[in-house]
């Protein structure tokens, strides 16, 4: 850094240690800390271009933060553009000291670890100041530079879902980080109040990197805006935790939410970016990002909570099993043959077929045939499929079958949108 930056750096920290133990202290008890509400948003476009296509996939985190001495109620959303698919992610939590509590995706409350950013010092420590600053209506605007943008732990998430999107898209596993390297020193506005030296807000607009290899081309611009408002108006009640919650003695981990690499890679067939076609080989299916054929082992199934239900065991050619995480979705195994069938035969010989059915409001099941999932159309179906040797409908429910020297599939659809999905082995159709 040159020395007149170095100067102007060090009067900024200055500043910001100064809102830390001057500005609060009056309304958040004896402790000192911040009394402060804040919010912002990350948003990370990252570009792919190939001699064959061009693929923009945009990640953004929005963050409200109150912050009340030890206390702290906060709500971030992650959400992500895949194509034409959308993932969207909430984590929601309140903290008092050691006491933390945070809301897992299926609405429950838990014990747990959420973030503990001090996003105050985060931003603080990596601004540099270039020697540019204005003063206007009692506020400071200091113009510089924002370093190690991929090292602050609050744009985790964002980082995390791009990376996974690396990987499926299958480019280098080091493109991205040289990208995130070359985003270099972005330009930055940060503002303080002129008394007390208290952090009013952060502005990184326009940065950008960018890495070329063998003929890919791999963009990143990044735009960050996070502002500190409404100092000293936060009350106990702003950070108390509600008294009809009630939370679970499970921990639910730690550190920021995330998308799966499952997630993205569905989303990235659904949305047209990774483009899929059925064949012989693969019509069965997808559970999650692992494929599924004929004889896959139960465990696929029973490792996201599936239970085989023996009561009606050795009565049909199937066995039902159920998932209280997708309520709404009923899952029937075939085994390998035989008219009937029985909870160990599907354990010990693995899935020869399945009924997958989805109820209005059904939980959806990370399941998806070659991009096509619930909801898909006819049309979606035959894109990817192809014409189906039967197109029928009855009772206003239309059905497309597909046959294989393997085996046979059925799409079957109400008003246009796909609920149920038939897949069975050649020797499981008499």
């Amino acid at each position: 850094m040159r020395k007149n930056g170095a100067v102007f750096l060090f009067f900024l920290l200055l500043l910001f240690s100064g809102c830390q133990t001057e500005s609060t202290a009056d309304t958040a008890g004896d402790s000192g800390k911040e009394n402060v509400y804040i919010n912002g948003s990350i948003e990370a476009v990252m570009d792919v271009m190939t001699p064959e296509q061009e693929i923009s996939v945009p990640v953004s985190l929005l963050w409200r933060e109150s912050v009340y001495g030890d206390r702290s109620h906060g709500i971030a959303d992650l959400d992500g553009s895949f194509g034409t698919a959308r993932l969207s992610r909430r984590q929601e939590w309140y903290r008092d000291k050691e006491d933390t509590v945070l809301q897992t995706d299926d609405g429950a409350w838990a014990a747990g670890v959420p973030p503990a950013y001090d996003l105050t010092k985060e931003f603080a420590g990596r601004i540099q100041a270039d020697g540019r600053v204005s003063s206007q209506n009692g506020l400071s605007s200091v113009l510089g530079t924002f370093s190690g943008m991929e090292t602050v732990p609050v744009f985790d998430a964002v980082w995390d879902a791009q990376r996974k999107t690396r990987a499926q898209l299958a480019l280098s596993p080091d493109l991205l980080d040289a990208v995130l390297a070359d985003l270099g020193d972005s330009p930055a506005v940060c503002t303080t109040q002129e008394e007390g030296g208290a952090l009013v807000s952060v502005g990184v607009d326009g940065a950008v990197g960018s890495v070329t290899e063998n003929q890919t081309t791999v963009s990143l611009s990044v735009s960050v805006s996070f502002a500190w408002v409404r100092r000293g108006e936060m009350t106990a009640s702003d950070v108390a935790l509600p008294e009809d919650v009630t939370v679970s003695d499970a921990s639910s981990g730690s550190g920021l939410f995330s998308f799966s690499s499952d997630e993205i890679l569905r989303s990235l067939r659904l949305g047209g970016i990774l483009q899929a076609s059925a064949t012989k080989d693969n019509f069965f299916g997808c559970y999650g990002n692992t494929p599924v054929s004929f004889g896959t082992p139960w465990s696929l199934f029973a490792s996201d909570g599936w239970v085989l239900d023996d009561t009606c065991d050795g009565w049909y050619a199937f066995v039902e099993a159920e998932n209280p995480s997708y309520a709404g979705t009923a899952l029937y195994v075939f085994g390998e043959k035989g008219n009937t069938v029985t909870c160990e035969d599907v354990m010990s010989q693995g899935c020869f077929g399945y009924t997958v059915t989805r109820k209005d409001g059904g939980a959806l099941v990370p399941m998806d045939w070659n991009g096509v999932t619930f909801g898909s159309t006819a049309s979606d179906v035959q894109e990817i499929y192809g014409v189906p040797e039967q197109d029928t409908t009855v009772s206003d429910v239309r059905s497309l079958t597909y046959r294989y020297p393997t085996g046979t599939m059925v799409f079957s659809f109400s008003h246009d949108a796909l609920y149920s999905v038939d897949c069975r082995s050649i020797q499981r159709e008499a």
